[in-house]
């Protein structure tokens, strides 16, 4: 994601009063691997850079159980709490009411940002929103932007057309921005942008990478925090088209060397998830190259594992794999997500284990 440009805002705490509090409200919206977690330490390295005092609430939905980005992101001043409802689908939306009214008695935040999974459609979240709001007096949460994040190295006219759930996302943005836009070539992501901002309204800005001066027409940079519309104006949608991910988590048995435990939650998309003791070293050179070639059916693949004395997190998305360094000594985790047909899924399921078998190998390196 090509997030190089320094972001600048005024941020202004709330003014102290007795009511009603407005807490203003950034939602995250993008389908898997679109890099939201990567725009969201960017936020926070900005915040504590140019808003240190302020204290930001953040509702993370990693999308498995083994909560891997929170590790990632832990910061002074930035609490940052598991999304109820996992997903948000319409089912959960009770949960996400319940979550907000918890926020508000608990922590008492200047700002709050919201990352639903790629697989949530933002109109649960919005829908939530506005039910809190009718029914308290003494806070209520406006929505300041929402931002869809779109992986240009996955993009396409096809997949737009294809893809309900990222049709309704880019309905409801105030800004999109093309992430790893620098992975192509200038002409080609440049074609994607004109595109996009054809299929799209006129007032709804395609920024290729972080927003810049160079991207509006005032010449000050981009503020996110600055209110997008005068009111909310949101066209929801009667029923939101999210792919189901399963909601019963089950032990399934392993055959990789060194797992404590696994746990499957089988729907539409299921996750996997694996738990391993810390003495279980993985090579990175050998996830690399097995994951150059990755099954079919795996959209999305999250981990912080060992690597020699190291702990480094793995991210893997249909653009690649990334490394980056961890600070971690817990234990080892693993989780994907994949739409393998249930005639078929053991099968896939014991294929990509054997494969997982061959990078890792246990021994006491203490």
């Amino acid at each position: 994601m090509n997030c190089s440009k320094a972001m600048i805002f005024s941020p202004t705490k709330p003014a102290q009063q007795a009511a009603p509090i407005t807490l203003p409200v950034l939602i995250l919206s993008g389908l898997l691997g679109s890099g939201k977690t990567t725009l969201l330490r960017q936020l926070i390295q900005t915040k504590q850079q140019e808003a240190p005092t302020e204290t930001w609430h953040i509702l993370l939905n990693d999308f498995g159980e083994l909560n891997l980005d929170a590790p990632r992101l832990a910061t002074s001043g930035v609490i940052i709490t598991p999304l109820a409802g996992g997903c948000i689908c319409c089912t959960a939306e009770h949960l996400f009411v319940q979550q907000l009214q918890q926020l508000t008695k608990q922590t008492n935040p200047d700002r709050l940002i919201i990352e639903p999974s790629g697989l949530a459609n933002p109109t649960a979240i919005i829908r939530a929103i506005r039910r809190f709001n009718q029914q308290q007096l003494h806070t209520t949460f406006k929505i300041i932007q929402v931002i869809t994040l779109v992986d240009a190295t996955q993009f396409s006219e096809s997949y737009y057309q294809r893809s309900d759930l990222l049709r309704d996302m880019l309905s409801l943005a105030d800004h999109i921005i093309l992430t790893k836009a620098d992975l192509l070539a200038t002409e080609q992501a440049k074609q994607q942008q004109a595109w996009l901002q054809q299929q799209l309204s006129a007032n709804k800005p395609v920024h290729l990478g972080w927003p810049d001066s160079s991207d509006n027409k005032s010449g000050r940079s981009w503020n996110p925090w600055q209110p997008a519309r005068k009111a909310p104006s949101f066209h929801l949608l009667n029923e939101p088209n999210s792919p189901q991910l399963g909601t019963t988590s089950e032990p399934v048995n392993s055959i990789i060397p060194g797992i404590i435990s696994a746990q499957l939650k089988a729907g539409d998309i299921s996750l996997l998830s694996w738990h391993g003791q810390p003495e279980q070293l993985w090579s990175r050179s050998a996830l690399k190259t097995m994951m150059a070639q990755p099954p079919a059916g795996l959209l999305r693949l999250k981990g912080i594992l060992r690597t020699g004395k190291d702990w480094q997190a793995v991210q893997w998305s249909p653009s690649g794999v990334e490394f980056s360094d961890q600070a971690w000594y817990l234990d080892n985790r693993l989780e994907i997500l994949v739409d393998w047909p249930y005639e078929n899924f053991e099968l896939m399921r014991t294929a990509f284990e054997q494969k997982l078998s061959k990078c890792v190998q246990v021994r006491d390196l203490i």
